[in-house]
């Protein structure tokens, strides 16, 4: 199972717009809920990511994140 499929699977949709700074804009990928509550950020740039609001789903989001930092090769 990839990354995409295990965030969809907790609800989550994907994004890959680039964040725009000014002129700048910063290669992103974006998992979201379907309130935009909870989020999990994926900087490909400068190769880091960023958790906002964790739930009850703690270990599973934690499988997916470690998926998708597997799948991008930065470990």
């Amino acid at each position: 199972m990839t990354a995409d499929e295990m965030f969809k699977e907790l609800g989550y949709e994907k994004n890959e717009e680039p964040l725009e700074l000014g002129k700048e804009k910063i290669p992103y990928i974006c998992y979201t809920d379907n309130y935009h509550y909870k989020s999990v950020h994926f900087n490909l740039d400068k190769k880091f990511f960023t958790v906002s609001c964790m739930n009850e789903n703690y270990a599973k989001i934690l499988q997916a994140i470690n998926k998708k930092v597997e799948e991008l090769q930065w470990n």
